[in-house]
């Protein structure tokens, strides 16, 4: 099984996503944030993630801007998205 993070502010995008990720039987997701810091305050060092879902427009800190915050704690994959 897979693991998955969807970090992303709009709501309704994180709803979709979960829709899709609903439909591939080996992948989990363990938590979704629409806040961008607090995300990078709580993934941790310990998580076990395989896969994060970025937005990379994002009001307080872009999704590349944060993916190489939270790699310098937890070197995971990474994916952006974005509705642009």
């Amino acid at each position: 099984m897979h693991k998955c993070i969807i970090i992303d502010d709009e709501p309704h995008a994180i709803d979709g996503l979960k829709n899709y990720i609903s439909l591939i039987p080996d992948l989990e997701l363990v938590k979704s944030y629409t806040d961008p810091l607090q995300a990078l305050m709580e993934i941790s060092v310990t998580d076990k993630v395989d896969l994060m879902l970025l937005d990379i427009d994002m009001p307080q800190i872009s999704g590349i801007e944060l993916s190489k915050e939270i790699r310098k704690k937890n070197k995971q994959a990474d994916i952006y998205n974005s509705a642009y």
